[in-house]
């Protein structure tokens, strides 16, 4: 797992996390959402704005997850679930939603 922030118009940054997800494992959204929920010391901030899940996060020579190519990708790339509002649950990212963010991204 990795956090790393990503751009966003106008409050600056969004957190978003990128899940490594091992052999056959599957990601639900509303469960992540719930597990979400129970952490009673997450704050609303921190809550994850984006869901990047993979079976491979990209990693440096040192085998350290490369969360610099992570911020750069950000939503670009992957299987990515995000909440188009703070509170909303999260739902998959669609092409239409990526197109919409780019300019974020410069």
């Amino acid at each position: 797992m990795a956090v790393f922030a990503v751009p966003d118009d106008p409050v600056g940054d969004r957190v978003m996390v990128g899940l490594e997800l091992a052999g056959d494992a599957a990601f639900d959204a509303a469960d992540f959402d719930a597990f979400l929920d129970r952490q009673s010391d997450l704050g609303p901030k921190w809550v994850p704005a984006f869901v990047r899940v993979t079976t491979d996060l990209p990693k440096l020579a040192s085998m350290k997850v490369d969360r610099s190519l992570l911020r750069r990708e950000a939503w670009t790339t992957g299987d990515v679930y995000w909440r188009a509002k703070r509170g909303e649950p999260l739902a998959q990212l669609t092409d239409a939603d990526r197109k919409g963010l780019a300019h974020l991204l410069g």
